[in-house]
């Protein structure tokens, strides 16, 4: 399963909301996948440009863990 979307654009955002209702921003995303691992959980993967250290970053999240993700509308 790949739900992912063109994010060759640096303005892409993705907000990750958690099962306490506290909430994540990620800017500059690019690479976003949703993919399954080898243990058949679906994993919310991306890079992003971490905003206070300027480092490029990648994130995985699982998401059975986390309550959804949105993302920008350009």
């Amino acid at each position: 399963m790949n739900n992912g979307f063109n994010t060759t654009e640096n303005n892409v955002s993705i907000v990750i909301y958690f099962n306490d209702a506290k909430t994540a921003l990620f800017q500059r995303v690019t690479n976003f996948k949703v993919e399954e691992d080898s243990y058949g959980k679906t994993m919310v993967i991306f890079d992003y440009l971490g905003q206070s250290t300027q480092t490029a970053r990648h994130a995985v999240f699982n998401l059975g863990n986390i309550a959804g993700y949105a993302r920008s509308i350009d």
